[in-house]
Parts: C-alpha cells; sequence; structure tokens
C-alpha cells in the first residue's frame, strides 16, 4: 500500500508514513480536493462509513491525499484520485484549474478525539461541457448527487454538521 507523503511545517516533503499513523501522530501531509461542476451544480460525495476521516458527511467531489506514487506532482494525485474515487480518467475531462491553495489547515473530529488531520490543502475546479458518467469507489464514496451551489450554500449554515471541514472552510473562503 502507498504511503502518504508527509511535510514539515512549511510544507517540504521529510518522508512518507501509513495513512493511520498520518491521521493519529498528526503528521502534516498534503491533500488535493476537486470540485466538479456542470450547468450550474457541483458534483458532491457523501463519504462512506467506511472512511477513516469523515464519514457519512458531504464534500467535494474528489478529496484525496498525496501518496508516494504521486511523485509530489499535484496532477498526478488528481489523475490516481479520480480514477481511484470516481473511475473517471483525467485524459478524458477538461484540464483542472487550480481555485486555491495551499492552505495549511488542523482538523479535529470530536467523534474521534484520537484523529488529527494537518493538511496542506489545494483546490481545483473542473467545469464540465458535458454530462459524464462515473462509477463509485463504494469504500470511499457511498453516493454522489449534483446540487444546486446556492442551496448548498444555505444548507451549510443552517446544517453544518452535514459537512467536511475543509468543505466548510472552502464555503467561508468563497471558492464554492
Amino acid at each position: 500500500m502507498n504511503k502518504l507523503l508527509i511535510c514539515d511545517k512549511s510544507g517540504n516533503k521529510i518522508g512518507l508514513q501509513t495513512r493511520q499513523n498520518v491521521h493519529t501522530k498528526g503528521f502534516w501531509h498534503k491533500g488535493i480536493q476537486l470540485n466538479i461542476y456542470y450547468r450550474g451544480k457541483l458534483l458532491m460525495q457523501k463519504r462512506s462509513v467506511e472512511c477513516d476521516i469523515a464519514w457519512n458527511l458531504y464534500d467535494q467531489s474528489l478529496a484525496t491525499q498525496m501518496i508516494e506514487s504521486d511523485d509530489e506532482d499535484e496532477q498526478k494525485t488528481l489523475k490516481r484520485g479520480l480514477l481511484d474515487e470516481l473511475g473517471l480518467d483525467l485524459s478524458l475531462l477538461p484540464k483542472p484549474q487550480k481555485v486555491a491553495g495551499p492552505y495549511k489547515i488542523k482538523k479535529t473530529y470530536k467523534y474521534a478525539p484520537e484523529l488529527r488531520n494537518n493538511e496542506f490543502v489545494t483546490l481545483y475546479k473542473i467545469d464540465l461541457d458535458k454530462m459524464i458518467k462515473f462509477k463509485i469507489n463504494r469504500h470511499k464514496i457511498d453516493l454522489t448527487e449534483w446540487v444546486d451551489i446556492e442551496n448548498v450554500k444555505k444548507d451549510v449554515n443552517s446544517n453544518p454538521n452535514k459537512y467536511t471541514k475543509t468543505f466548510l472552510f472552502w464555503i467561508k473562503k468563497g471558492y464554492i
């Protein structure tokens, strides 16, 4: 299994660690996220209950972490993540546009106080010109749905506990 790239507090690679060690020992690591848009709607995923972090919460279209085989390349991370989580071939999609980041985000969780998720997170987006078919990885995603962006922004205010901390961060910063 590929190990996650870990960083110092400035985002420089210092080694590799297992996912479990990264999240229990609080190592800084890199997260790459992507929102896919089509005609004013955002593709959101509801994370699988099998996930170790933020299970059963709504998140970006893609939320992945940089691993050893990505060679510190964000495009490789996006390509691998899209194929792994949504069964999508990045080469068949419009080119991802960098929206923001990396941002340094520290996250802890009431439901799992032993977890510390310290990430340098970068957000990308893809604007589709036609609908796509995808196949979700049920170990990572329970469901996907196209949602009206303005409705999600309203729902975030009244139901923030339905969403991942990073998704809330991007909304607050105005990147969604």
